[in-house]
């Protein structure tokens, strides 16, 4: 049997996102995307290979991000920390 249906940290479906897909997922242009990593606050890239320039990012981390901003509308806009618009 493969890796996949055996090891929870490695999922059978989860995509990798580029910055094409990314910036139409969470309506956030690049530089704002790369300003919101800069400030922790939003999940970094990782290299798809070592040492190479190509970066991506999972489905499940924006999801969670996203997932993150949306209880953030719920509670007055205060993250984990308490602080208006900064993460945990």
């Amino acid at each position: 049997m493969n890796r996949a249906t055996h090891d929870q940290n490695f999922p059978l479906y989860d995509p990798i996102l580029r910055m094409s897909d990314l910036k139409t997922r969470v309506r956030l242009s690049p530089s704002h995307i790369y300003f919101l990593i800069s400030e922790g606050l939003f999940p970094r890239p990782f290299r798809l290979v070592p040492g190479g320039r190509a970066s991506g990012w999972r489905l499940s981390a924006v999801n969670a991000w996203l997932l993150d901003r949306e209880n953030d509308v719920t509670t007055g806009g205060r993250s984990k920390t308490g602080v208006k618009g900064r993460a945990a």
